[in-house]
């Protein structure tokens, strides 16, 4: 994409978000207060989680990517395949857990708290409430 609008294209991009940001502020300020203000950054913030979600997952793929490129450099097949596999199995179960941790926690700190409000009762699941 920059090689068609060239370096001063991605300025240009950069400038018009920028400004899209700016009024949009602007505008959450002027129809919600400080607190529509507030609301447009916490949502900012948000997506800023979820796209450190999505670089987790492309490290993992560049991880790959140098694991292939250290199998390759060794110049024989066998010991290539000998270091590639422990080190893509090694990412297949980094991969396979560390975004969820990271979704999880995502959705469960940071989503749930916005509609979760506490009681004044206490939990008490295995209580006897009423009866004989």
């Amino acid at each position: 994409m920059l090689t068609i609008f060239g370096e001063m294209g991605k300025y240009g991009i950069q400038a018009i978000g920028g400004l899209v940001l700016f009024i949009g502020i602007i505008y959450a300020i002027r129809g919600g207060g400080m607190v529509g203000a507030l609301e447009t950054i916490g949502s900012i913030a948000n997506i800023m989680s979820y796209a450190r979600i999505m670089a987790v997952g492309l490290a993992g793929a560049i991880f790959a990517d140098a694991c292939n490129g250290m199998g390759e450099a060794l110049g024989s097949p066998i010991l290539g395949i000998l270091i590639a596999i422990p080190l893509q199995a090694l990412n297949i179960v980094i991969a396979a857990f560390s975004p969820n941790i990271h979704a999880v926690r995502l959705n469960f700190l940071e989503f749930f708290g916005k509609f979760y409000e506490s009681g004044s009762k206490a939990y008490a699941p295995f209580h006897k409430t009423g009866g004989e």
